[in-house]
């Protein structure tokens, strides 16, 4: 008959303290000898890294944290913690889609493109160009891509060379905002 083997035990963390500080929760463990312990901020992902927290010690609210000296929870869980509480927020891509004007040419001259930093685009495009560039529109979207790409479709007939076009800025501007607001 085959011998079962032991499983290997749970490193637990033993809870030692609590404290608040500027609104950061300090949380001090032993485990195995080893002093461990997590500043919790009080940004998006210190909230959450305390509601783990407050799930892990059965608690209803922060301020059980402060009694739980001598509570164990698993050292994974506590690792967990220690992890979610660093983790960078996840930001939506919103970028700009931007029109960029030329008031000097003899006829109506439009850019419509898509930026980070439409005013950083504008000044790269001033450099080369011979016209004044004028920044009349920039507005963040999470759909730039798909709005700039339907804007360049819908004045395709008007196109003078890549994302130039002949079309007056107030013609652009309404077409990207309409855009938008169907997105």
């Amino acid at each position: 008959m085959p011998t079962k083997k032991p499983s290997e035990p749970v490193l637990q963390a033993c809870i030692t303290g609590a404290s608040e500080s500027d609104g950061a929760l300090t949380i001090r463990a032993v485990d195995g000898g080893q002093t461990l312990q997590l500043v919790l901020n009080d940004s998006e992902e210190g909230r959450c890294a305390i509601s783990y927290l407050l799930g892990e010690l059965g608690a209803l609210d922060r301020s059980e944290i402060h009694t739980s000296s001598g509570k164990r929870i698993a050292r994974w869980a506590w690792d967990r913690i220690a992890h979610i509480s660093t983790l960078k927020p996840i930001r939506l891509s919103l970028r700009y889609v931007y029109v960029i004007s030329c008031l000097d040419s003899s006829s109506p001259l439009c850019k419509i493109g898509i930026a980070n930093s439409p005013q950083k685009r504008l000044a790269q495009l001033s450099t080369s160009s011979p016209h004044k560039l004028t920044l009349d529109a920039a507005i963040q979207t999470n759909a730039a891509i798909s709005v700039e790409r339907q804007a360049h479709e819908h004045f395709a007939s008007r196109r003078l060379n890549g994302e130039w076009f002949s079309i007056l800025p107030t013609d652009a501007i309404d077409y990207i905002s309409s855009a938008i607001r169907s997105a």
